[in-house]
């Protein structure tokens, strides 16, 4: 629900933008109480591009951003995250595969990684964003008030909205990874495209995680110190992977797998429309 995350929408001073805030925000305007109202995900992302107007857009996740506020969040184009940033398709696991899982593979989000986020709901931070090409830009806490300030106070639409972006933004924090923490990254990826890239169904899938598990158990008591640390991290991906799997429903499950396999990049962008016509149809028909 928008109203729990407290998400702001505002159209900037002067500039040619869209400023969108999701969690810790001020209160939105009475202009665009609209967006708020529509708690389908493909709808808010229809609603905010005819806003934006082909301008650029500003989302800015503070805090846990699922659901339809991720879809929300990607539909901008530029994304920023902070260090309370936590992304996650946790409504995957129950059969509500939003229209924001398959735009993850449109963003340039490799596909077993999008597999894994959405059967998962796994807790991504924001390294994990910036990494996953999720997030464009990385704000510290104390840069923020600076950075909305800036956005806000752009003096007139020859001054771009990404001079005070760029300047106020920095690379992710290397001690916030944790898919990419340097020196295990490598043996996290290899394990998930193995385990949600080259499964056939979710079968093969369950069958394949539980193999890598039993493979890297006992590598986390090897003598050498690399290697014990590369199998504890995959390890811990693995087990949190295998009880939300356990905890979620087979075909809730399934579904979500067979949409998100079903999805290459000339797919989402039909996918999207697609649901967004069934979103405002819908929409009418209530309406009367």
């Amino acid at each position: 629900m928008y109203d729990e995350l407290s998400v702001s929408l505002e159209m900037c001073a002067a500039a040619p933008g869209v400023l969108l805030c999701i969690g810790n925000a001020p209160p939105c305007g009475d202009a665009l109480q609209q967006l708020l109202q529509n708690k389908q995900s493909a709808n808010a992302q229809a609603i905010l591009r005819r806003l934006a107007l082909g301008r650029p857009v500003i989302s800015i996740a503070e805090e846990t951003v699922s659901g339809a506020a991720a879809g929300l969040w990607m539909a901008a184009s530029h994304r920023v995250c902070t260090r309370s940033t936590i992304f996650s398709l946790q409504e995957c696991r129950v059969g509500l595969c939003p229209a924001s899982a398959p735009v993850l593979c449109s963003l340039g989000t490799e596909p077993h990684m999008a597999m894994y986020a959405a059967l998962t709901g796994a807790q991504l931070t924001a390294h994990d964003c910036a990494s996953l090409q999720l997030a464009t830009h990385f704000a510290q806490a104390e840069q923020m008030p600076d950075l909305l300030n800036e956005l806000r106070r752009c003096p007139a639409a020859s001054f771009p909205m990404l001079v005070p972006l760029l300047r106020r933004t920095e690379p992710a924090p290397s001690y916030q990874a944790s898919l990419f923490a340097e020196g295990v990254g490598p043996s996290i990826n290899a394990t998930l495209f193995e385990v949600f890239g080259e499964a056939e169904d979710v079968a093969d899938c369950t069958l394949r995680l539980r193999a890598a598990l039993e493979r890297a158990r006992p590598l986390t008591q090897s003598s050498a110190w690399r290697t014990r640390e590369c199998a504890d991290a995959v390890v811990d991906i693995l087990d949190s992977a295998d009880r939300a799997l356990r905890a979620s429903s087979p075909s809730a499950v399934a579904a979500t797998f067979d949409m998100m396999r079903s999805c290459t990049s000339s797919d989402v962008a039909t996918a999207q429309e697609l649901a967004i016509t069934t979103d405002e149809r819908l929409s009418r028909r209530d309406d009367v």
